[in-house]
């Protein structure tokens, strides 16, 4: 298991997540279409970023996991397993609670956007990464 690479691509994957929902991209729409004038309902910012590093490096072992075994070892077979990651797991599953939240369609599209992205890349530096 490479960890440099799995260190970097969670790193990457987090800072892609601070510019997707920054003001810059996607944050204002994300924010008025979910309702909330704020990030993350009042609870602390450090506690939330945490957790998110957590999640997302346990994203990014799972997907390093995968890689090996289906035998990828360059970035556009780590970016393709990502992907398809992203569209056949994570996309679905977002839908469902997008749908029974009855939330706007376009929000979908921010929210689940980001880690099928976020997937697409780490697969990317996971796939191409060698030490």
């Amino acid at each position: 298991m490479n960890w440099i690479a799995i260190i970097i691509a969670t790193i990457v994957n987090m800072a892609l997540g601070s510019y997707w929902f920054s003001q810059s991209a996607f944050g204002k729409k994300w924010m008025e279409w979910e309702g909330r004038p704020a990030m993350g309902g009042g609870r602390p910012l450090p506690m939330l970023v945490a957790l998110t590093g957590f999640g997302t490096l346990i994203s990014s072992y799972v997907l390093a996991y995968l890689l090996i075994q289906t035998g990828t070892q360059d970035a556009i077979g780590g970016a393709k397993l990502g992907l398809y990651c992203g569209i056949g797991l994570v996309a679905p599953a977002m839908l469902a609670d997008h749908l029974f939240n009855s939330r706007k369609d376009a929000l979908y599209f921010i929210v689940a956007g980001y880690p099928v992205v976020g997937l697409l890349v780490s697969g990317a530096i996971l796939g191409g990464i060698r030490f």
